[in-house]
């Protein structure tokens, strides 16, 4: 079997195989922590509905957490891309919406106007039916009294006719 010193060396080689392997394991389980922590910042940060848009996942390796950063980097550009939009879309709505509050009060108020405009030019198309009805009324007595006038006359002539001719007569 193995002599004294072969052991030995067996024995430290076995427990600096045993260190490196648990240095190297802590670096690379110390790399992907940092990773996940960064995008799990983002991704909570996001999810809480009050997240930066403009901030993105900083990628310092190229695995599969990597690949993964980069979606969720793009991800994000896109909705901020559509933020900006709607932001932009909304503010032109709100303009437009002023702009046709302004129409429509304006087009109310000259309703309002040709409205009183039309009740006066009623009011006084009443008036003058009123007036007219009342002067036809009084022109058609006019024209009794006339007619009764000439009827009297009429039979005055003929009284005065009569007595001219009782007076030559006599």
């Amino acid at each position: 079997l193995l002599s004294g010193n072969e052991r030995l060396i067996l024995i430290g080689g076995s427990l600096m195989g045993m260190i490196f392997f648990f240095i190297f394991t802590r670096i690379m389980t110390l790399s992907m922590t940092n990773s996940i922590d960064a995008l799990s910042a983002i991704t909570l940060d996001l999810a809480q509905g009050s997240g930066d848009l403009t901030k993105r996942i900083q990628i310092d390796s190229k695995d599969e957490i990597a690949a993964l950063s980069q979606n969720i980097n793009q991800f994000i550009e896109k909705i901020h891309t559509t933020v900006v939009a709607s932001t932009e879309s909304s503010r032109e709505s709100a303009l437009m919406a002023r702009q046709f509050s302004t129409i429509t009060h304006s087009v109310d108020t000259r309703m309002v106007e040709e409205r009183d405009f039309v009740k006066k030019t009623k009011d006084l198309g009443d008036a003058m039916k009123i007036s007219l009805e009342e002067t036809t009324r009084n022109a058609s007595k006019t024209s009794e009294e006339i007619l009764k006038a000439s009827q009297t006359l009429n039979v005055s002539a003929q009284e005065i006719k009569l007595l001219v001719d009782n007076i030559q007569k006599a």
